[in-house]
Parts: structure tokens; sequence; C-alpha cells
């Protein structure tokens, strides 16, 4: 795979404990784009000098962002969000455009947002294959959005009654006289405490999961209203006991003994999910624990622990620089911010749909995870036969009249924007590179860069003063660059 990867791959060990406390004062380039990098899908030079002009520091920086995820206005909804989608291509065609348009959000939107969005998609695992109705996931992906720095506890409470949790868990098949337990158990599971405590010991027992079904009966999708309603004619209303409490609970009981009982097993679990996808692979057990106390002393807000992570020493280290293996979307989503590029073929059908199939054949399907427990994470994304596929992908990406449908990529423009020197092959490379890669590549790389860029120019061209981004060699030398550049085992971290 190359000396990266294979460092990378290699079992590792948690990052060093270097306190959790704020990182003070300005941050260099570097922490800038890491900041930046982890926060949305890549950096852009845009992005990076306007940090550094203001002379962010962590906190106002990750203030600035956060502020802006949370206030941005969502997408204009779809006509047909208040309407069933029937059965076949009309369907396929909502929920496809959808897609699209999620994509557009990442690349053109606020990508801060989105990238919570998809932690939070990969966490509340649906999926379409399963309730089939574009409506329902409009409905899921709204809340996502309007949840993805609120309060956890009422984010658990609101996606259960989503009418695709409702239909793709069975609560809807969850009755007095038919119990189903899947919801009860991946409430437990996945969304909240998890299996096991810190000593591996059970937090739920079977009973527990189901006397819990038995307080979370009752619930439809309405046909009409495209929304989940109570019906009290389908609710087990006697007692139950589960996690040491006996009462006459119902589905909002359920969630306030949940987190009263297990508060700790929560907060723990949580945290940990937060550090592995903004961090690290490894949590450090000590910043876990105190991001645990931060979230569960704010009454379960979410921003005031993200925050705490992304502006700490711990986060800035240089050792967490490029130590995240990009997952389909960050890699297909960052290619894109980060050189500018689009297939303005078709709009929409020409970029994102693109882009959307590139990152299925990577199996990263959105809106259809392989399962309950969501998409793997890191190093799961880079097995041999992904990696091969990437190479395939970002050249189906940047030279697609070899595939015959998709046209030239020009990225002349983004290189003139990011090099200070438009007459200098080495100084274009270099400037190029400080852009694209989470920390400098070696000598080794660099000059196999340039010596992808140069093509089959004689070196007379460059050393002679002759050769500049104006030639009408330029883009195939941009393509040629990029292409090296998105295959490389370096451009796969972030």
């Amino acid at each position: 795979m190359g000396g990266v990867l294979d460092t990378v791959m290699a079992d590792r060990v948690e990052l060093p404990f270097v306190g959790l406390d704020p990182q003070l004062g300005g941050l260099s380039r570097d922490q800038l784009s890491h900041l930046l990098r982890r926060l949305g899908f890549g950096a852009t030079k845009s992005e990076i000098d306007q940090a550094i002009s203001v002379g962010a520091t962590a906190g106002s920086l990750v203030n600035g962002l956060l502020d802006d995820a949370e206030n941005a206005a969502h997408p204009t909804p779809p006509q047909w969000r208040n309407t069933y989608g029937g059965e076949g291509e009309v369907k396929d065609i909502r929920i496809r455009e959808y897609r699209y348009d999620w994509l557009n959000e990442m690349v053109n939107g606020n990508g801060v947002r989105e990238k919570l969005a998809l932690f939070w998609h990969t966490h509340f695992t649906t999926e379409f294959r399963v309730y089939g109705q574009p409506a329902y996931t409009y409905r899921y992906l709204k809340l996502v959005r309007e949840q993805c720095l609120g309060n956890y506890k009422d984010f658990v409470r609101l996606i259960g009654l989503t009418p695709a949790m409702v239909r793709y868990l069975d609560s809807n098949l969850n009755t007095a006289s038919s119990p189903n337990e899947n919801y009860a158990r991946e409430l437990c599971e996945l969304f909240t405490m998890g299996r096991l405590d810190q000593n591996g010991d059970p937090n739920y027992t079977e009973q527990d999961v189901i006397e819990i079904a038995r307080a979370l009966t009752g619930y439809q999708v309405n046909f009409d209203t495209i929304e989940t309603i109570f019906d009290g004619f389908l609710f087990d209303s006697g007692q139950k006991t589960f996690l040491g409490r006996t009462g006459y609970f119902d589905y909002n009981d359920v969630i306030d003994v949940i987190f009263e009982e297990r508060e700790r097993e929560i907060a723990l679990r949580i945290c940990d999910k937060i550090y592995r996808y903004y961090l690290y692979e490894v949590p450090n057990s000590a910043v876990v624990s105190a991001m645990a106390d931060t979230i569960i002393a704010s009454n379960w807000e979410l921003r005031p622990v993200i925050e705490q992570l992304l502006i700490s020493r711990h986060f800035l280290q240089e050792k967490a620089w490029g130590g995240r293996i990009k997952n389909p979307i960050e890699y297909l989503v960052g290619m894109l911010r980060e050189t500018g590029f689009q297939i303005v073929e078709n709009g929409l059908e020409g970029t994102y749909r693109r882009v959307y199939e590139a990152a299925r054949d990577l199996t990263m399907d959105l809106f259809n995870p392989p399962d309950v427990s969501g998409w793997p994470a890191d190093r799961a994304w880079l097995s041999t036969s992904l990696l091969t596929k990437r190479w395939e992908v970002a050249t189906y990406l940047l030279s697609g009249p070899f595939y015959g449908d998709v046209p030239d990529q020009n990225l002349v423009p983004w290189a003139k924007e990011v090099s200070p020197d438009h007459t200098s092959a080495a100084e274009t490379v270099s400037a190029a590179n400080s852009y694209l890669f989470p920390r400098a590549v070696d000598n080794d790389t660099a000059e196999s860069l340039l010596a992808a860029f140069k093509l089959s120019i004689p070196d007379e061209e460059f050393d002679g003063g002759y050769w500049n981004l104006n030639r009408p060699e330029a883009p195939d030398q941009m393509r040629s660059y990029s292409l090296s550049v998105f295959i490389l085992p370096e451009y796969q971290l972030t």
C-alpha cells in the first residue's frame, strides 16, 4: 500500500494525552488546516487564508464555524416532501435527486453542518432500501440537521419517532398484543448505553429489552400526514420493570429512565464515537472520560463537548495531523471542494450523479448504510480492493473522455489561485501540495508529483522560462498532477 498507509494500517495506540484544555494564542497554518479539514470536507485556500488573515485562535475559529452551522439556512425542501413516492421509477428518481442535493450541500453549502449530519446518519442509522419512501428520508435528514449540535437526549427522543426509524426498526409492528423488540434493542445497544459497561459487565438484560419494548408500543405512521402518531389502542398500559425501575412507563418515560439509570455509560459511548469521528481511531480514555463529564454537566448538550474537543491542545497536536483515513464521502467531496472542479454537464445530473455513483462503488451509499450499526470507519475503508477502486474512481472523475461521457476537467484556475508563481512548475506543484496534504510529503513523493505535472514536456521549456500556466498543455498537466495526488496514500488521510 505504501509506507504512509502501512504505518496507518498497522496496529495503533491512542494519541498522547497533552491536555484537553484549550489551545491558546494564534494557530500555525498547519493547525488551521487540520481544524478545517476535520470539521468539514477538506480545507480550501480561501478558508485557510481567511483564518490566517484574522489571526484566528482555536476558540474563535471553532466558535464561528459552529455558529454558522447552527444558523445556516436549510436547503429548499423538495416539492414531493408531503407525498408518497409510490413504487418504481417515481420513488427512485426522488431519492436519487435527494442524494444529489445532499452532496451539493456538502460541497457548496455549510460543510460543517453536513459533516455532522453524516456522522449522525451513521449513528442513528436507517436504510432507505428498508422503509422505501423519500418523504420519510426528507423528514429524517431534516431532523438530523436541526439536532446535530443540539441536546442529545432530545435527539434520541425525537429520532425514534421519525417515520423512517419507525418503519426501519419495526416500531409500527410493536403493539400490546404483539410486541416487537427491534427498536428497544437498538435504542439500548446502539443509540444510548451500549451492551457492556467499562468493566465488561452487561448494561441491560434481555428482560429489560422485553419490558422497554412494551413501553414503546402504540406508534404508527399516518398515511395522510406522513407523520408518526400515537394510537392508544395499540399501547401496553400495564406496569413494566426495567433497569431497576418499575412503573406504568410509556415512550417518554423510557428515554428518561435510560438517561437517568445509565448516565455515565451513555456519555462515554457517545463521546467515544465523537472522538473517533473527528480525531482518531483509538480514543484516549482520559480525554473521553473528561468529555463525558462535560456532556453530563451540560445536561446532554452536544455543542459544548464537541467544541471542547476541537479547540483542545490534544486535538491540535501534530501527531494527530493526517491520522484519520477519509471515508469515501470525505474523499470525494473533499476532492471537489479543495480543487474546485465540477462536472458541469447537466448540472446536478453531471457532477453529483457521478460523485454519488463513485461513493456507492466505494461502498458508501447515502441513505443506505450496510446495516443498523452504520458504516465501518477508518482502516475498514482501505482494504486492497477498495484502495484500487479509489484509483479507478479518481481516473473516472478526472479523465472522463476515456470513459466516453465525462468532460475533461480544467484545474488550471485552481492552480493559478494557489500558486504565487504562474511561470514555475516547481513552485506551482509545491504550492498545490501544501493545500492538498495534511502534512508535508517527503522529497521522493514531491519529485514524483512534479514529474507527473511536467508530462513529457522537455525540461528546457521549464528551465528556459518558456512555460507558464497559460500554455495549452496546462490543463493536461493539472489533470496528470491531480490524478497522481488523488491516488497517493497520503491523500487518503486527513
